[in-house]
């Protein structure tokens, strides 16, 4: 099984103005990991990576970027 990141940047209003949200599925292909992302089913388990503490509201419009990482059996 494949492991593939999954990334959307995002747009925040209050103090942070940029961030990304990312999240690490396993899949057999990055066709499918992309499709599990879109899903919605793992919209609480992407991790938020910010530069500020205080975030009045968030939006997640952008494109998904995926990118295969490299595993050792």
């Amino acid at each position: 099984m494949k492991k593939f990141r999954i990334k959307q940047e995002g747009t925040f209003t209050g103090h942070l103005r940029y961030g990304h949200r990312e999240i690490v599925i396993e899949a057999p292909t990055a066709e499918e990991a992309l499709k599990e992302a879109k899903s919605g089913d793992w919209d609480d388990e992407f991790e938020f990576v910010l530069d500020d503490y205080e975030i009045e509201d968030k939006d997640f419009d952008g494109p998904f970027e995926i990118e295969e990482l490299e595993t050792y059996d």
